[in-house]
């Protein structure tokens, strides 16, 4: 934001919450999020606003990290590919139930990674995600990857 002639303060809408602030810069908008500006001017006896600019969306120009790929064998268990230095750890999350958990491999080793039987599947179809992420946030997450898993 510049500093608008006559300007006491500004009012800042960053993805639908209204604050005000007396700077010029709004460091906290995050990737996607929506934001407006407009000027206020308090003479001490009233106040004026001014118009609210267009609105802007923050584009996020990270790359993103590849999709891993996933596989589920019952003697070996749910396997997970990432073969990527950049990947800081991968997320997984157990169909409509919500559980999710993060993985961190260890060693710093990047290749197949083997998820242990301390996963307990439920006696029924199942699907599982997983996503690559970037722990510095210099990367955007991969994409889901999913797998249903099947028992007869």
């Amino acid at each position: 934001m510049r500093w608008v002639n006559g300007a006491t303060s500004y009012e800042y809408d960053l993805g639908g919450v209204v604050n005000t602030s007396w700077e010029t810069r709004v460091t906290e908008i995050q990737f996607g999020q929506s934001f407006k500006v407009r000027a206020i001017c308090d003479d001490g006896e009233y106040e004026q606003y001014g118009e609210w600019s267009e609105l802007v969306v923050r584009e996020d120009t990270r790359e993103q990290l590849a999709t891993p790929i996933i596989a589920y064998d019952p003697e070996v268990g749910l396997t997970v590919a990432i073969n990527d230095p950049r990947v800081s750890y991968y997320e997984v999350m157990f169909g409509q139930d919500g559980y999710k958990m993060l993985y961190y491999p260890p060693d710093g080793a990047y290749e197949t990674e083997v998820i242990t039987n301390s996963f307990a599947f439920p006696e029924n179809d199942h699907t599982v995600y997983v996503k690559a992420v970037s722990e510095d946030g210099g990367y955007r997450d991969s994409e889901w990857a999913t797998l249903t898993i099947t028992f007869e």
